[in-house]
């Protein structure tokens, strides 16, 4: 009865077993009724939070004495695998050597064919880890060069915190060891792995540049961006749009601007507010990419700097003094071409999605024609906005409601006159769109 208490206290909260308990855990055959409970009780035991070094080696240890109780071929394999990796023997490196040789020991016990279908990644992990034993036993403590193996040999599997401990750990170890301790590292598999991870805690490391260089970096934090910007578009769910949208609009500066893989997240992002998840706000974008470039001062004006007065000097939001520092720096050049090209994406996208409401359809376009209106210098650059404005004057969602319609009509015919001067470069738009704009008697037209 003590056991069976224990057991089921074991299944429910595993974590909650003390010391003394997991050891009478130990001391007994822990065999249940069934395989699956049994499998059930090895999985909780493994998922459970890490505590202190005893506590994780013994059960890691009832795990295994639960393996060589109840073998049962193919169904305790991916026990195996699961032992093999485990969180739980990261707290030290007595632990973490236990559970190698433990989770060896146990392949005898298993078909040839069971343990040759564990992943490659197991193996090239027992053998990066044999590789390196030596090592760590005469020093004690971890080296550079044995958490490469670690890394490459089980990136793909570990979950974010194991990740993230053992990219710290190799850090450490490079503050003692040469940089060049770190060469075996396989960078493009933990860049790969970096889509996966819901923290950008191993981004953020301190001298993460030891190990990756710039442009690797850039890569680093588009991977991570891409991963949690497609989660959040496929399980539409409004709490991960959020983070996603705040990383993107945070890490942006660190993108490499205008390379694919910068345009490409950006139009994730924008999938995203088009599809109502979340919405971002090309007004911190701005303040991110001007931080980031050392010009907080010009920060607190956002796209007024980048994107509605680029070459021009406009009052200050505040102070209402005349800003024109921003309009001779030529390294902001790039940064205002490329916002430029995002606001004109973010609005085709918002004209073309389909809206849930007809009321959410009038902001997308109220939005777009405001941002248009703003945008208008009065020099060449206009005349990119033409094909953006033919759009927003023949577009459906103006024809929901006539009072709409009419508070539209005036804003296209306003901007029609401002945009007429292109007419050169692209006639056929703007004669079309003169049809509607040179209405004298908007009664007469068909849409009211």
């Amino acid at each position: 009865d003590k056991l069976s208490d224990l057991l089921e206290k074991a299944v429910i909260d595993p974590a909650a077993l003390s010391y003394d308990e997991l050891l009478s855990l130990l001391s007994k055959p822990v065999q249940l009724e069934s395989v699956d409970d049994s499998v059930a009780l090895m999985h909780a035991l493994l998922d459970a939070p890490s505590k202190d070094e005893q506590d994780n080696d013994l059960r890691l240890e009832i795990v295994a004495k639960m393996i060589r109780i109840n073998q049962s071929g193919d169904r305790l394999a991916p026990i195996l695998e699961k032992m093999a990796f485990s969180h739980l023997s990261l707290c030290s490196l007595k632990t973490y050597e236990n559970n190698i040789h433990r989770t060896t020991s146990l392949y005898d016990l298993f078909p040839k064919e069971v343990t040759a279908a564990l992943s490659s990644e197991v193996l090239e992990f027992q053998m990066a880890v044999y590789k390196e034993s030596s090592v760590w036993k005469k020093s004690g403590r971890f080296t550079a060069k044995g958490c490469c193996h670690v890394l490459n040999g089980c990136a793909a599997l570990f979950d974010g915190d194991d990740l993230l401990f053992w990219m710290k750990t190799l850090l450490d170890c490079l503050k003692k060891e040469k940089r060049e301790a770190a060469s075996c590292l396989k960078r493009e598999a933990i860049l790969e792995r970096l889509k996966t991870v819901e923290e950008p805690f191993v981004l953020v490391l301190k001298d993460i540049q030891k190990l990756f260089s710039e442009n690797q970096l850039q890569m680093a934090y588009a991977h991570f961006l891409e991963g949690s910007l497609q989660r959040a578009l496929q399980a539409s769910c409004p709490e991960m749009g959020r983070r996603a949208i705040a990383w993107y609009q945070q890490f942006f500066p660190k993108l490499a601007l205008s390379s694919p893989e910068e345009r490409h997240i950006t139009t994730l992002a924008i999938k995203l507010l088009c599809e109502g998840v979340a919405t971002f706000s090309l007004q911190k974008l701005a303040v991110s990419a001007l931080e980031a470039k050392g010009h907080s001062d010009l920060a607190v004006c956002d796209t007024n700097v980048l994107l509605f007065h680029p070459d021009d000097p406009f009052p200050h939001p505040t102070t209402k003094k005349k800003v024109t520092k921003h309009v001779k720096l030529k390294e902001l050049q790039p940064l205002k071409e490329r916002f430029f090209e995002i606001a004109v994406e973010q609005m085709h996208a918002l004209l073309d999605a389909v809206p849930k409401t007809e009321e959410e359809g009038h902001i997308r376009l109220t939005t777009a024609t405001s941002l248009i209106s703003s945008m208008l210098t009065g020099k060449a650059r206009d005349k990119q906005l033409i094909p953006l404005f033919e759009k927003a004057v023949f577009s459906r969602l103006s024809c929901s409601k006539q009072e709409w319609y009419i508070e539209h009509y005036n804003r296209i015919r306003d901007l029609h006159g401002l945009l007429v001067k292109h007419a050169s470069s692209h006639p056929k738009a703007l004669y079309k769109t003169a049809l509607v704009c040179s209405i004298t008697e908007l009664a007469e037209s068909p849409l009211t």
